[in-house]
């Protein structure tokens, strides 16, 4: 499996709010300090959705990147089909938190590929060790 890095997690919601505990824009700032980037101004689901100037930003810096929104599936969601994978088409490898794991791109377009999506099994990290690369 390769490398756990990740070099920043980028919020792409369009308001970096939550009920759920710990997941407030001040909360994961607190937590990952300069590993944390809120950028849903540009990236968000929201009116006009991610901006070109937003992906070109992002895709500028060249990194591994841990994508954070609302919904739950990335298949389901702005965060792959409008962000993630058009970065990965500019070498930026992006990955998805799914449950207790994080996917990466690859992963999830294969599974949507799939005939059997259903039932398709990503290849992921664990989502702990994930967050302690970051810390």
């Amino acid at each position: 499996m390769r490398d756990l890095r990740i070099d920043a997690l980028i919020d792409v919601r369009s308001v970096p709010q939550s009920r759920k505990r710990g997941f407030s824009r001040k909360a994961l700032t607190a937590r990952f300090g300069r590993h944390y980037e809120w950028r849903g101004d540009q990236l968000g689901g929201r009116g006009d959705g991610p901006t070109k100037s937003g992906l070109a930003a992002l895709a500028k810096e060249t990194r591994t990147v841990l994508l954070l929104c609302l919904e739950h599936l990335p298949g389901d969601c702005h965060r792959h089909h409008a962000i993630a994978v058009p970065l990965q088409a500019r070498g930026v490898e992006c990955r998805h938190v799914v449950d207790a794991e994080v996917v990466p791109t690859a992963e999830v377009t294969r599974a949507l590929d799939s005939a059997a999506c259903g039932e398709c099994r990503y290849s992921a990290f664990s989502l702990p060790d994930v967050i302690a690369s970051l810390s």
